[in-house]
């Protein structure tokens, strides 16, 4: 009998190469497991094999390799995509009844109740797990091959506020850190994981700037340090308002003392630390600034990320290029910028027109 891996949910494992290809059997014992396997052999060569493995049987395997080879943040929304709709839904399928019918009905379903963005990014996490199956000889023939991608509607505007807003809004803010926290959401437009993951040592205080070399990225515990950021285009070093650079000093005086004071404090060296010095939730301070945002009368819809759409907007209206905007929110290209804020500039067109006319 083989040397089979047993899981933590008490169940047997194996992967066997058939001609090349990787084939994964799961079982309830080591003795049944192997029965699979020998089955398989026998069914391969004879020609007569079909894999009877569950959808949710694979969603597992799939999971446990991708764990190790992609960033901690896209598998934790893999698999929070996964546990929460995929598995419910078509877990119980055996992988080769699965119809495109099925998958129809339930990207419609999906559709019925999620925004579409989501719904988009669980139609790809689904088409890669079966795509990987395909490859792996579980299964014989993908079929998602004739679906096409959900398209992606936008059903609310992004908010961006007035600097009257701001002003309001930091009004009702006495913490410092969170004062803090909000002027540079505002004033840089770092992304929610960039500023939780700021450390002293990504601030040049003599300069008068910061630079983004690590994430702090929303997982089912809380915040955790990715060991990168975003894209490459997300690492960047971007300049600082001088007023701010008195906030900054205090935070960290602040944040010094209380790790001399904490016998539990771990060194991660950020600038807004949560408890013992760790990683802040990220879904934690974003509700604290919608609280915020609610005691201030700010747009129904704002949030953490509607500073960041806020830093951009005034930059524009103030004659900032799209380049310069594209460098400090890290986007990929000029053309990211330009199709997300064009509608910020709606007199353009206008001045266009009264230009040519002068010429003309």
């Amino acid at each position: 009998m083989a040397k089979y891996k047993k899981r933590a949910d008490g169940r047997y494992a194996t992967t066997v190469t058939y001609l090349g290809k990787k084939h994964y059997f799961t079982a309830k014992s080591s003795a049944e497991l192997d029965r699979k396997v020998q089955e398989f052999k026998i069914a391969k060569r004879s020609g007569t094999y079909s894999s009877g493995m569950l959808l949710k049987d694979w969603c597992d395997h799939y999971l446990v390799v991708q764990h190790a080879a992609i960033r901690k943040n896209s598998w934790a929304t893999i698999e929070s995509h996964i546990r929460v709709h995929i598995k419910p839904e078509l877990g119980d399928f055996p992988l080769c009844n699965l119809q495109p019918a099925n998958i129809r009905d339930f990207i419609a379903a999906l559709s019925a109740k999620l925004a579409s963005r989501t719904v988009e990014h669980i139609y790809v996490t689904l088409k890669a797990l079966l795509t990987q199956a395909v490859i792996d000889g579980v299964l014989a023939k993908h079929p998602m091959l004739q679906i096409k991608k959900p398209k992606v509607t936008r059903k609310r505007e992004w908010v961006a506020l007035t600097q009257a807003q701001v002003a309001k809004l930091l009004s009702v803010i006495t913490d410092p850190a969170h004062q803090l926290l909000i002027k540079l959401a505002a004033t840089s437009g770092m992304r929610r994981s960039e500023i939780l993951g700021l450390r002293y040592q990504d601030v040049d205080l003599e300069r008068c700037t910061f630079t983004v070399r690590q994430t702090n990225l929303r997982t089912k515990g809380g915040g955790e340090i990715g060991a990168s950021t975003k894209t490459e285009d997300s690492w960047r070093t971007v300049s600082l308002p001088k007023a701010i650079l008195p906030l900054i000093k205090a935070q960290i005086r602040t944040v010094r003392l209380q790790a001399m004071s904490d016998a539990l404090w771990q060194p991660y060296g950020l600038l807004f630390p949560g408890e013992h010095g760790r990683p802040l939730n990220p879904d934690a301070i974003s509700k604290l600034v919608k609280r915020y945002g609610k005691n201030a009368d700010m747009p129904k819809d704002f949030c953490l990320n509607s500073l960041r759409h806020t830093s951009a907007s005034l930059l524009l209206q103030h004659g900032a290029s799209y380049k310069t905007v594209q460098q400090r929110l890290g986007h990929s290209t000029a053309n990211l910028t330009l199709n997300t804020y064009s509608h910020v500039m709606p007199g353009d067109d206008e001045r266009a027109a009264e230009t040519l006319a002068n010429i003309i």
